[in-house]
């Protein structure tokens, strides 16, 4: 398969590695910068998904504009530490959020729905990719 951007296989490797790594860091610093600037649950969350949503829209910049966007594999490795960074405190301030939101004496039927709907839809990506593949 063709390979534009001329990431070896180790390269991919050290990428694997870099997302959990920076989804650690992620999650010891995104709540300093929270308490810093004095951010509720809900806005960190919103903040975290624009954050989120930067990754594909710097993606494609590359095929709208001459300049910028993905061009080289040596952005990918920032772009994980990136994605990183934010997916790794976004699962955590999800799951906060959603401790906030649920009603009083009620936790341990939603934390069960919530269970549920996070395992229990792991399989529809991979059935999604079987079928469009």
């Amino acid at each position: 398969q063709p390979n534009p951007l001329q990431v070896p296989a180790v390269g991919l490797i050290a990428i694997a590695l870099i997302v959990p790594l920076s989804a650690l860091f992620g999650t010891i610093i995104v709540p300093k910068f929270q308490s810093y600037f004095r951010l509720t649950t809900k806005q960190t969350v919103i903040l975290l998904n624009v954050l989120l949503l930067c990754i594909p829209v710097y993606g494609c910049l590359g095929f709208v504009l001459p300049f910028g966007g993905l061009k080289s594999g040596t952005e990918l490795y920032y772009l994980a530490v990136w994605f990183g960074i934010v997916i790794g405190s976004i699962q955590s301030y999800c799951r906060t959020l959603f401790s906030e939101l649920v009603p009083h004496g009620r936790e341990t039927e939603f934390f069960a729905l919530y269970a549920v709907t996070d395992k229990g839809s792991s399989w529809l990506g991979p059935t999604l990719v079987a079928i469009i593949t």
